[in-house]
C-alpha cells in the first residue's frame, strides 16, 4: 500500500487491538471485583468498587506486559494465539456444552472443571515451552477437551442432582434449533453448521 494509506490501515489495526485489550481487561476486572471480592465484602461503596477495579486492571496489565516477551519464542503471532486458545478454551467448552445439554450437570462440576482443567492446561503449557511436552496444540486441545468433559461428568455424578426447575430456560431444546419460518436448505443455518463441522474435520485430518 502507498505511503499514507499504510498509516491509516495501521491506525485502524492498532485501534482494533486496543479495543480488544480494553474489553478483556474490563471484563476480567469486573469478574474479579463483582464475583469474588464484593460477595465477601458486602459493605463496599461504589467508590471502593471502582478503586478495586482500577487496581485489578493495573495488576492484570503488569502481568500481561511481563508475559509479552514470551511471544517471541513462538513461530508467529497467529501460532501463539491458536496455542493459547488450545490450552485455555477446552474447559470452557465442556462447561457450556454440558451445561446446556445435560440436566444432571451441577454448579460444582462447572467450578471444578474450570479449576482442574485450567490447572492441567497451565502445567502442559509450561511443559510444552520447556521442551518436555511436544504434542501439537491441535491434538492437545482435543485431549484437554475430553479430560474436561470427564471431570464435569464425574463431579456431577458424585454430587446430588441439581434442581432442574431453577434452570429450565438454560437447557437446549430440539425446537430451539428449528428456523422460525420455512426456508430452502441452502439458507438453513443447520446445514451451514454441519458444513463447517465437516470442513473443520477435513482440515484437521488433512494437516494431522
Amino acid at each position: 500500500m502507498p505511503v499514507g494509506i499504510t498509516g491509516i490501515v495501521l491506525s485502524g489495526l492498532i485501534a482494533a487491538i486496543m479495543s480488544s485489550i480494553d474489553s478483556t481487561l474490563n471484563s476480567a476486572s469486573t469478574l474479579i471485583t463483582m464475583d469474588f471480592i464484593k460477595p465477601k465484602k458486602q459493605n463496599l461503596t461504589s467508590k471502593d468498587i471502582a478503586r478495586i477495579g482500577r487496581y485489578t486492571t493495573l495488576i492484570l496489565m503488569v502481568v500481561a506486559a511481563s508475559w509479552a516477551p514470551m511471544i517471541q519464542k513462538f513461530p508467529g503471532m497467529f501460532h501463539y494465539i491458536q496455542s493459547a486458545f488450545a490450552y485455555v478454551v477446552p474447559p470452557v467448552v465442556a462447561i457450556f456444552f454440558m451445561g446446556m445439554l445435560w440436566k444432571r450437570g451441577s454448579r460444582n462440576a462447572a467450578f471444578w472443571t474450570l479449576v482442574s482443567g485450567h490447572s492441567l492446561s497451565l502445567v502442559l503449557f509450561v511443559l510444552s515451552q520447556t521442551g518436555y511436552f511436544n504434542l501439537h496444540f491441535i491434538i492437545t486441545a482435543g485431549l484437554l477437551t475430553v479430560v474436561s468433559f470427564g471431570i464435569f461428568i464425574l463431579v456431577s455424578l458424585l454430587n446430588p442432582a441439581p434442581d432442574v426447575a431453577e434452570s429450565e430456560e438454560v437447557f437446549w431444546r430440539k425446537e430451539d434449533a428449528k428456523p422460525a419460518y420455512p426456508m430452502p436448505w441452502y439458507k438453513d443455518y443447520r446445514w451451514h453448521a454441519a458444513g463447517i463441522l465437516l470442513l473443520t474435520a477435513l482440515m484437521i485430518i488433512g494437516f494431522f
